[in-house]
């Protein structure tokens, strides 16, 4: 069940990928696809809800981000997604808490530790995310998002060098190259090569333009 719905969120936002607008955090955004996704999944299996002892009242509060945050991670089967209801209202320090937890205990962990990275990520700690996304990319979990994620990793640590090979391995891989060209453009100024980080911050624009024309 948990494999079933990380490939559909996974597959939902490579669907919507070309109509995210880059407001807010990109991890808020994605978490909120995975959380819809389950709150979809219970709705329609009214089994899981009554073995979750949810009634009607408490399935409505459920909808909401603020309450999901706090709903104990028994009545959403584990700490694995309380961590996600944490991470998609805004309460990284909460998530790593219960993905580490679920890391430890060996409760979906490998899945468990791309949230911790993306979480650890979203608070800038580099290092710490650069640790989980290179355990996942290994193990073959997300292994392009791992490479994005990875490059914005190294740009935060300023290592704009191996973030510059990184943005362009994603663009080799056609993995979400207009942010990618435009991240690769910034590190290019940072290295003091003004032509070739213009030159990706135009094309980057360009490729944003074209998708917002054919929209």
């Amino acid at each position: 069940e948990v494999d079933e719905v990380f490939e559909e969120t996974w597959l939902r936002v490579l669907d919507k990928l070309p109509g995210y607008r880059d407001e807010g955090r990109f991890s808020a955004w994605l978490f909120r696809i995975g959380r819809n996704i389950f709150i979809d999944r219970l709705r329609k299996n009214r089994n899981a809800f009554a073995a979750l002892n949810l009634d009607a009242e408490e399935a409505r509060m459920a909808e909401d981000a603020q309450y999901t945050a706090q709903i104990d991670a028994d009545v959403l089967f584990s700490r694995y997604y309380r961590g996600i209801a944490h991470m998609q209202a805004g309460g990284y320090e909460a998530a790593i808490a219960d993905f580490t937890a679920c890391v430890e205990d060996g409760v979906n962990a490998e899945t468990a530790r791309f949230w911790r990275g993306a979480c650890f990520l979203d608070v800038g700690e580099y290092a710490a995310a650069l640790e989980d996304f290179a355990f996942c990319s290994e193990a073959g979990v997300e292994e392009e998002s791992c490479l994005y994620y990875s490059a914005l990793c190294h740009m935060g640590l300023e290592d704009y060098e191996t973030a510059v090979e990184g943005f362009t391995e994603c663009l080799a891989r056609n993995v979400m190259s207009e942010q990618a060209l435009y991240n690769r453009g910034m590190c290019y100024l940072q290295l003091g090569d003004t032509e070739k980080g213009q030159a990706d911050l135009e094309a980057s624009l360009s490729q944003g333009t074209a998708r917002s024309e054919a929209e």
